[in-house]
């Protein structure tokens, strides 16, 4: 399918969002309805790579891979998938200089999944300090629950601060919603 043109939505994934002429919520003065449209949606497409992430890192720590090299793995997967998707239906640009940003987008993650997985490792390794008053043989190793706790808690954290880079890289506007 080619790109849009600039400013459009390809209408077969979200018909009907508009372009980003005056008054549609995208360019100069943006309406917050538009906007939380566009992070809902942001949320969604994360939510399917958040989805890959989990199943691969819930996978590798089962292996006995240690939390952190699990949780860039999966994550490093996951990124390269929400970046393409989101870029392409998400954001308006007109694709130019796409190498360009995903490189950036790759160097902020590396900090940011770095960060992120120090703090789920170290919330991980303070809830496998708790002691569970549930024991029963069909549930998840112990790690494995505390890693995946610990992704959860962590998750929406880097969920927005991911939305409002692609939002500065792809559209070069930073606002807090």
């Amino acid at each position: 399918m080619p790109l849009p043109a600039f400013g459009q939505y390809p209408p077969a994934l979200f018909p009907g969002c508009g372009d980003a002429s005056p008054g549609s919520g995208y360019g100069k003065g943006w309406d917050v309805g538009k906007v939380g449209v566009r992070l809902y949606r942001f949320a969604l497409i994360s939510g399917a790579g958040w989805a890959m992430d989990m199943a691969t890192m819930t996978s590798l720590v089962w292996l006995k891979v240690p939390t952190f090299p699990a949780n860039l793995i999966g994550a490093s997967l996951a990124l390269t998938f929400v970046f393409f998707v989101s870029q392409r239906h998400i954001f308006v640009h007109d694709g130019h200089l796409l190498g360009r940003q995903f490189l950036y987008y790759c160097l902020w993650q590396v900090a940011a999944v770095s960060v992120a997985s120090l703090v789920i490792s170290f919330i991980a390794s303070m809830l496998m300090m708790v002691d569970w008053p549930v024991s029963a043989s069909w549930l998840p190793p112990h790690a494995v629950v505390a890693s995946v706790l610990a992704k959860v808690i962590v998750t929406p954290l880097t969920l927005y601060s991911n939305f409002l880079f692609m939002t500065w890289l792809l559209e070069r506007r930073f606002v807090l919603y």
